[in-house]
């Protein structure tokens, strides 16, 4: 097996030798594209990742991702992008990106991003891979099965085994899923299976006139902790910060990344006030987290906003409820929750 395959699409050449001038050193097979089109003619052979900057000359950026998310053996994609804006970010991850950096370009962000895209797509090949094997495998036991009908004995024995590869082969596509729809980073729902299981909860709920409450997380001053202490350890927050949410929830709630340094969670049967109560332990839990990078250990808290679901809510009101508690979260201090200003609703303290 060769070197990982690294595709650039960039329309500016200084951009493009910067980018391949920092990955010099890791070993990649990295190729060159100044268009979609072009960019599509390369990825007809197998490519690893592919660093995407969405604004092209030619052809939509967001159209040649899901052209390249539709090939047998799509690559990992990492959108390159100056660009923040929360309705690109939904529109990116709407048509398959993978994964976001930001421009002015860190050199140690995109070696590690590009580093972590690689392993992605050799997970994802494994499994393919396993998943197909077994799949010709139970097919030719059951060719197998036929020729001995006859014989009792033999035809059990041959039943087992059946039955044993298509539990291996159930066991594969389980673990495909689980990597199609989690956040690779921090553990939890990435954002396009989050909205999937938040619109049948919310259709659920309309049924049944059960309780659905929101609660949005942000880390407090994320942007110097990367400053500071480097993307590295930004990522190491961001995993613990997953792992902290999915230990606060009961098992039929969920959690996911809504994007960046931003995460929701979504509790089954659970008004407003009961929802501040998980929040405000999240964020005892969050403090009492040593964070340690490098030997060099640093404190780490979040701001949250908690919104119920109300009747004539949209997905987006209700979501942008929990996102103005956040914002008064963080205007008061951070640290600390705040309830949606709706009805009789009111602040909780952290």
């Amino acid at each position: 097996m060769g070197e990982p395959r690294v595709l650039i699409v960039e329309d500016e050449a200084a951009a493009r030798e910067l980018i391949e001038e920092i990955l010099a050193e890791d070993g990649y097979d990295i190729h060159n594209a100044e268009t979609g089109q072009e960019a599509l003619r390369q990825a007809d052979g197998e490519v690893d990742v592919v660093l995407l900057d969405i604004l092209l000359p030619d052809m939509n950026g967001f159209d040649l991702v899901t052209e390249l998310q539709g090939h047998d053996s799509p690559p990992q994609i990492v959108a390159v992008s100056g660009m923040d804006e929360v309705e690109y970010l939904q529109r990116a991850v709407a048509s398959g990106v993978d994964d976001f950096i930001r421009k002015p370009i860190s050199p140690t962000e995109l070696r590690a991003r590009v580093r972590a895209a690689v392993q992605r797509y050799g997970s994802q090949q494994s499994l393919i891979k396993d998943r197909e094997f077994f799949r010709k495998a139970a097919a030719e036991e059951e060719r197998l099965s036929s020729l001995v009908l006859d014989h009792n004995a033999s035809l059990r024995e041959a039943n087992e085994r059946i039955q044993r590869l298509n539990e291996d082969l159930e066991q594969a596509n389980h673990e495909l899923e689980e990597l199609a729809a989690n956040d690779p980073l921090s553990g939890l729902l990435n954002r396009r299976s989050l909205f999937k299981k938040i619109d049948a909860d919310l259709e659920r709920t309309r049924r049944h006139a059960a309780a659905l409450t929101a609660i949005l997380v942000d880390i407090d001053d994320f942007k110097a902790v990367n400053d500071t202490y480097g993307h590295v350890c930004g990522d190491h927050v961001i995993r613990e910060l997953g792992g902290c949410m999915q230990r606060t929830l009961r098992r039929y709630d969920y959690a996911g990344r809504y994007g960046g340094e931003e995460f929701m969670m979504v509790l089954l049967d659970t008004d407003e006030a009961s929802a501040a109560v998980v929040a405000g332990r999240l964020l005892d839990a969050v403090r009492a987290i040593d964070f340690d990078c490098d030997g060099r250990e640093f404190p780490v808290t979040v701001s949250v906003g908690v919104a119920q679901h109300v009747d004539g809510d949209t997905p987006e009101s209700w979501i942008d409820s929990a996102d103005q508690a956040l914002y008064k979260a963080k205007q008061a201090g951070k640290d600390r929750v705040e309830r949606a200003e709706r009805a009789t609703t009111t602040a909780t303290p952290g």
